[in-house]
């Protein structure tokens, strides 16, 4: 009878340690660190692209997902570019982030001899979001990998919610005044790109306006807002739209 009531004990001790610990991690929050193109001035004077990060806080909800709380956003839109997709040197029209949907990107910074060279170089995976930030001075270049077709998410970022700088290299985010995604879901529509699969939504692929060679793109996408999400494998993004 001793050894059963010991026993019994133990086991109680063991449940509530592992029920206490696994409560505890699914309200842990973490950051999100992706990849980020800023622009910085350097020695000789030239304003020149740089490569940094950028970090998001995001919560875990449960097992092997974490979200972002809602980041307020007036549009965004969707493009698709060929497989021989080659950008020169360019700007970044506005601060924005860049999803991935399905293939990969290659981009290069730094000077004019050192971009012309593939010198400085980056591969942007699919299935990830980066932030780019160079909307002035030399730019950077981008370019298709082993000739892959891509579908891409722009999402401009407002004026009033710009990230704020660390040092040069790295960027975040104060979410603590945001909304919390899961207490306001009800109240909007979503569009879910990225979690289940690499498919642009039926509703998306619609609003693609075939440009020629270069691929198609969307008109602006009115939204209220978006999460980054992050699975085991990949980053997801979820858009909404208020009912």
């Amino acid at each position: 009878m001793l050894k059963y009531i010991k026993l019994s004990i133990i086991c109680s001790i063991f449940f509530n340690n592992s029920y206490t610990k696994t409560l505890g991690e699914q309200n842990k929050s973490t950051m999100l660190t992706i990849n980020r193109i800023y622009e910085k001035n350097c020695k000789t004077g030239e304003l020149l692209a740089k490569f940094g990060y950028h970090q998001i806080p995001i919560k875990k909800i449960k097992p092997n997902l974490w979200l972002s709380k809602i980041i307020p956003i007036t549009y965004f839109m969707v493009r698709k570019t060929n497989r021989n997709y080659y950008y020169d040197m360019h700007n970044a029209p506005k601060i924005q982030y860049i999803y991935n949907l399905d293939a990969g990107l290659n981009v290069y910074v730094g000077t004019k001899d050192e971009i012309n060279n593939n010198i400085r170089h980056k591969i942007i995976n699919s299935g990830e979001i980066f932030l780019v930030e160079d909307t002035n001075g030399l730019g950077h270049k981008s370019t298709a990998i082993n000739c892959k077709p891509r579908t891409s998410i722009f999402i401009p970022i407002s004026q009033e919610i710009q990230p704020q700088k660390n040092d040069d290299k790295s960027s975040s985010y104060n979410m603590d005044n945001y909304q919390d995604y899961l207490a306001n879901k009800d109240n909007y529509e979503e569009i879910i790109i990225g979690k289940d699969n690499d498919l642009l939504p039926d509703i998306l692929n619609k609003k693609l306006i075939d440009r020629g060679e270069i691929g198609a793109i969307s008109k602006p996408i009115a939204c209220d807002g978006f999460v980054i999400g992050k699975n085991k494998t990949k980053v997801f993004l979820i858009f909404l739209i208020k009912k």
